[in-house]
């Protein structure tokens, strides 16, 4: 592999784990929207649905890609993550729509949000969901 095939691999790596960080960060902070809009009982999630489907997808390529040690973040991303994200997904793009809400789509939420950032979630999503109000943040 010559230099510049070399330079060029290096920085396709890191527009990917940029990419990555970005759908994760975009997620926690939808997801954490979500869930304080559950918790409370509102009408409006206040998430926009194509946001959430397109999001969404974009986190679960993002987790896939850790499960298969491509890239590495703040905690070890398993299967049974990736299937809990993929029912978030779904159900919460059921709520959205204006569907059911059942009970564990709150608790889901929690789940997923420290599965995606660790103990340390509840810092990570109010900062992802504050970015998402003011992107010039």
């Amino acid at each position: 592999m010559s230099n510049e095939e070399r330079t060029e691999a290096e920085e396709d790596l890191e527009e990917e784990l940029a990419w990555a960080v970005d759908a994760q960060v975009f997620a926690m902070g939808y997801i954490y929207l979500l869930a304080c809009a559950l918790k409370r009982g509102d009408a409006d999630l206040g998430v926009d649905p194509s946001a959430w489907e397109n999001t969404m997808g974009a986190v679960e390529r993002a987790m896939m890609e850790h499960v298969d040690g491509r890239i590495q973040g703040p905690t070890t991303i398993t299967l049974e993550d990736v299937e809990r994200m993929r029912r978030l997904h779904t159900m919460g793009s059921t709520a959205l729509a204006g569907g059911e809400r059942p009970p564990e789509l709150y608790q889901l939420s929690l789940q997923c949000m420290e599965g995606l950032f660790g103990s340390d979630w509840e810092r990570a999503a109010r900062e992802a969901a504050r970015s998402l109000r003011d992107p010039d943040q």
